[in-house]
């Protein structure tokens, strides 16, 4: 054995790398013979641009001990031991490894030496010359080894042409049924015609690697599918919501149900509960078809019956409520390009990769060039990744039921899309739950829930380029553009559409669009509110930043405003667009937003905040229109209502809101508040220019507080909330509507009655305990004003029953919550 060691090391054998698939397995030998041999397996050397030497558990100690002829000396390898470490480096180093071994990079394998390490005497009991085997270091056999990597080659498998010029079908689909669960195909660099399906085996989990690969298929059927399977239908009973002590001591509510046998799982696995129930903001299906209720939940402890899951339950559960278990299978997809021929785009089954029911699948660093329908699909899927994915084109003819779509989750939870860019589709993303009878299969059931859209890009979008649908929940768009839409002539364009239940867009971009962010319902059915929109740029919206639509007049709840929160927007910035904010039905809230309309074009209109039967609860707003030198700028507009819409109201709590404008603007327009059914509620509203009427349109019921505030270097302005201007009819019919239409607690009022001798007829009520209102005559009048008790119902004279004032004289009253009573 000594003299053994010695020769080899003389020798400097070849050490070939063995796959990650042949790792020592838990419980292997762990004898100083072994572990001297590992070792001795150690390569040093590395060239530059090579891999770098693995660890002794990459030793393919079977290959390098194979003794030569002689005793004494290693026999050289063979063309196929040759072609065989190619696929033992792309295993163990991965892809980069891999396609420097396909091209030759790698050259000749690594030599080796042996270190100085104590002699031994034997290995594992065996003296001489000792040739160690995978059963000897703990790992799985060469055979076995050699199968999780499969190389989809002609030679192995009939039938694949990388030219192009053939069908590849069922070469490539050899290929797939070749590779064992957890193992890898490689698709070496090529054209691949795929004329029919490429389905991946139920039950197995494996990886596809295709970096200079493109498949090219005719649109008629899926080109690739995946598809794993759920356990059978369990039923559950007694589904409750309970506080539960964990090992930290720390208490939580979960969910709990008992079964009726023990149900074998444990903590960790994952469960598919789902019912019969409807979704309830789901659009209406037909036939007895809705979207129904479902949803993944992962299971925290079992205890003979009964189960605790990690978490409550979203939903509320109630009709033929049973739940599946989830398999683990997972496929991961890397480095193809797929395309379909021309005639293919024009098909309406086109999907390029459909997969269904699985765990944590992976789609990385795939090129869809073409597809005539949907490019990804994922149905029924937990934590999908889909990464740095380029699709260039899908084609939307909706009577022929292409729907152009980039990305559909069909009621998947927690996916995440990384990075990415998708061009002429009609949704980069989008996600919808399917129309099915009760009791279905349960990976129908479910809305897509919790997935995140990261540092995406759209761009040449026919409709919304991000897209939720209604039966979707807290979908996320972070760091996502959308640039320069392609109207289709159907519904508009948004950079962020959504319908559905408490989505996010954070941080986004929105230039060339119809709008930056459309909260709207279908004109039949589904409800839309609870968003939350933060850090938002919006450029050349040709409709509005923020744009809320629901409750069309075909809608079930036509002309009635969203009882939920529609919206909440905050840090805003629209440069260039026609509106800030439209919303009609809608409960909105916005802050900290800037609105710099453009240039202008002649007759166009440039509005601020338009309201239409919504409450809308606005702070800290600009509202610049200083570059704005044509069409016709409304800083603030109410479109009025008629007893069909509910509660037919236009209203708006403003709270530190700057409206800057010019003398063109005030030539276009007279007062920044248009529409006289606006009931407004505003504190802190600042004119930098004086409008020829202040502060404009406004219910009888609206609270003002405003004032003009010059910028620096102009003419100073004085004009505020606290002083008014009174004469002719306001003197007869009511003096005070617009007085005390100011929040301020001391208001000025001067009085013009010119030559004429009016009687003022009324005082409204007050809105605000203790305002004081002071009267004062002009004086350089001739006419006269009078007040009396019996004349002018609302008023409360001290010591007379009449009083009229005349110039220079002043009348003083003070609101006490039941009339206007004069201040002695």
């Amino acid at each position: 054995m000594r003299e053994y060691q010695r020769t080899v090391a003389r020798q400097k054998p070849r050490i070939a790398t063995m796959s990650p698939y042949s790792l020592p397995r838990p419980g292997a030998s762990n004898s100083p013979d072994v572990q001297h041999a590992l070792q001795w397996c150690r390569m040093s050397a590395r060239r530059p641009g090579q891999i770098p030497r693995p660890t002794e558990a990459h030793c393919y100690v079977e290959a390098a001990f194979t003794p030569m002829p002689g005793g004494h000396s290693m026999t050289n390898p063979d063309q196929s031991s040759h072609r065989r470490s190619r696929r033992e480096l792309f295993l163990a180093g991965g892809v980069a490894a891999s396609a420097a071994a396909m091209t030759g990079v790698l050259g000749s394998p690594q030599r080796a030496y042996a270190e100085d390490l104590p002699l031994v005497d034997s290995v594992n009991g065996q003296t001489g010359e000792v040739k160690l085997t995978a059963v000897d270091v703990g790992a799985q056999a060469k055979a076995t080894a050699d199968a999780a990597g499969v190389v989809a080659d002609p030679a192995s498998f009939p039938g694949i042409d990388p030219t192009g010029a053939s069908d590849s079908t069922k070469g490539l689909q050899d290929a797939l049924l070749a590779t064992p669960d957890g193992g890898q195909l490689q698709i070496p660099g090529g054209t691949y015609r795929v004329d029919g399906n490429l389905s991946i085996p139920s039950g197995r989990s494996l990886k596809i690697i295709g970096y200079g690969a493109t498949l090219v298929h005719s649109g008629n059927v899926p080109l690739l599918t995946a598809s794993g399977e759920y356990g059978a239908p369990v039923g559950l009973s007694n589904l409750r919501v309970e506080d539960v002590t964990f090992g930290s001591g720390a208490s939580a509510p979960v969910s709990r149900f008992t079964t009726t046998n023990n149900p074998g799982w444990r903590a960790g696995d994952v469960l598919k509960i789902v019912s019969d129930d409807a979704i309830p903001e789901s659009r209406a299906g037909s036939g007895g078809n809705q979207s129904r209720l479902g949803e993944f939940a992962v299971v925290h402890a079992v205890d003979g019956k009964t189960t605790t899951l990690a978490a409550p339950l979203r939903e509320s559960y109630s009709t033929n409520v049973r739940l599946v278990t989830v398999s683990e299978q997972t496929v991961a997809l890397e480095g193809m390009t797929f395309d379909t021929t021309d005639a293919g785009v024009s098909n309406s089954l086109g999907v390029t990769i459909h997969l269904m029911r699985l765990r944590e699948p992976i789609i990385r660093n795939v090129r869809i060039r073409r597809a005539s329908s949907i490019a990804l699909q994922l149905s029924s899927c937990f934590g999908y990744s889909v990464t740095n994915c380029l699709v260039d084109g899908v084609t939307e003819n909706l009577p022929n039921g292409q729907l152009g779509y980039g990305v559909l989750d069909n009621g998947s939870a927690f996916g995440r899309i990384n990075g990415g860019l998708f061009r002429r589709v009609r949704h980069a993303y989008t996600d919808d739950s399917p129309r099915i009878a009760a009791n279905s299969a349960a990976g129908g059931y479910g809305r897509t829930y919790g997935t995140q859209v990261v540092g995406a890009v759209a761009t040449m979008t026919f409709n919304n380029a991000w897209d939720t649908h209604h039966s979707s929940e807290s979908v996320q768009f972070i760091s996502c553009a959308a640039v320069g839409g392609i109207p289709q002539g159907d519904q508009g364009f948004a950079a962020f559409g959504l319908r559905g239940k408490n989505h996010r867009v954070i941080g986004c971009l929105s230039i060339d669009m119809e709008s930056g962010v459309t909260v709207f319902s279908e004109g039949a059915s589904g409800l839309s509110y609870g968003h939350t929109v933060s850090d938002l740029l919006v450029r050349r919206a040709t409709s509005a930043a923020i744009l809320v639509n629901l409750n069309g007049d075909q809608h079930p709840d036509a002309r009635q405003r969203s009882g939920q929160m529609s919206v909440r927007a905050a840090d805003v910035i629209a440069e260039d667009c026609r509106r800030l904010l439209y919303s009609v039905n809608g409960t909105v809230r916005l802050a900290n937003a800037e609105f710099i309309p453009p240039v202008g074009k002649s007759k166009i209109e440039y509005n601020g905040i338009t309201n239409r039967n919504s409450f809308i609860d606005a702070r800290n707003i600009l509202l610049d229109y200083t570059r704005n030198t044509a069409g016709v700028p409304q800083p603030f507009l109410a479109v009025s209502t008629d007893n069909s819409w509910s509660p037919g109201r236009q209203e708006t709590v403003l709270d530190g809101v700057r409206v800057r404008s010019t003398a063109s603007v005030r030539s276009r327009v007279s007062r920044p508040f248009i529409g006289g059914s606006h009931m407004i509620n505003a504190r802190g509203v600042e004119f930098n220019e004086t409008f020829t009427v202040l502060p404009g349109d406004r219910h009888d019921s609206s609270l003002i507080e405003w004032r003009c505030n010059s910028d620096p270097g102009q003419p100073s302005q004085d004009l505020n909330s606290a002083y008014f201007y009174l004469g002719n009819a306001e003197l007869i019919q009511d003096p005070m509507t617009r007085v005390r239409q100011s929040p301020n607690p001391s208001v000025i009022v001067k009085v013009n009655p010119t030559s004429q001798n009016y009687t003022a007829t009324k005082f409204v009520n007050g809105y605000i305990r203790g305002q004081i209102v002071t009267f004062y005559i002009q004086d350089l009048v001739s006419g006269s004003w009078t007040i009396s008790r019996d004349a002018t119902p609302g008023v409360l004279l001290y010591g007379t029953n009449s009083r009229t004032l005349r110039k220079n004289d002043q009348l003083q009253v003070v609101w006490d919550g039941a009339s206007w009573r004069e201040i002695a």
